[in-house]
């Protein structure tokens, strides 16, 4: 009934949006619930259309600093003297009710989406369909480097299933920042595994796969 009278215009009042936007269920069961995702973002729209100026100045700026936090302490601490990582580990959902109401309603770890801080930043459409775009070229163009295409045949690394459920989530992705920290530091971290785990493979396995042959 709820979704009803706001699909009409209808807007909700007192206890009603309490109840209807606090509980985040759907389905009555919390697992299958979780697995809803556009729910944080449907929440995230609601309450951020009504934001004013301050409210979206602060909530962009805290964005802003947030893409530092993919960074260790020290080297973000030379360019802001007064960064402390912990302030800012605040998700999406999370920060539109702090910019809201003012304080941490429901805790600092409750589910956003991406899309949604793409609206409140930059609300315009063309904006956020050209961004997405160039997101999802770059996580496809490094997902593809881990492919070796032969004349018969195409060869996938091990790899690709260490970072498969992170490329399945990135449409699911909370925030800007998670999406960023996968693409830069996830991917690079992997590759920087790959090549030790083939280091190691080259300096120990075949040498003694090669001495064990003569």
């Amino acid at each position: 009934m709820e979704l009803f009278k706001l699909s009409t215009g209808e807007r909700l009042a007192g206890p009603e949006i309490e109840h209807f936007l606090g509980e985040e269920s759907l389905v009555g069961n919390p697992i299958a619930d979780r697995l809803i995702s556009i729910k944080f973002l449907d929440k995230s729209l609601y309450y951020s259309k009504d934001f004013n100026k301050s409210q979206k100045k602060y909530f962009k700026d805290f964005v802003k600093k947030r893409f530092l936090f993919i960074l260790p302490q020290n080297i973000t601490n030379i360019f802001d003297k007064e960064y402390i990582k912990e302030d800012y580990a605040v998700s999406s959902g999370s920060l539109v009710e702090r910019a809201y109401y003012g304080y941490d309603k429901g805790g600092i770890k409750a589910s956003g989406n991406f899309l949604a801080e793409l609206m409140i930043i930059f609300d315009s459409y063309i904006v956020i369909c050209l961004l997405i775009f160039i997101m999802f070229l770059i996580v496809f163009i490094i997902t593809q480097s881990f492919q070796k295409k032969n004349p018969s045949s195409n060869e996938f690394s091990p790899l690709i299933i260490v970072l498969l459920i992170g490329i399945v989530n990135v449409i699911n992705a909370d925030s800007l920042m998670g999406i960023l920290s996968f693409t830069l530091r996830t991917f690079s971290e992997t590759i920087i595994l790959n090549f030790i785990i083939i280091l190691i493979y080259l300096n120990f396995f075949k040498k003694n796969e090669n001495i064990s042959n003569r």
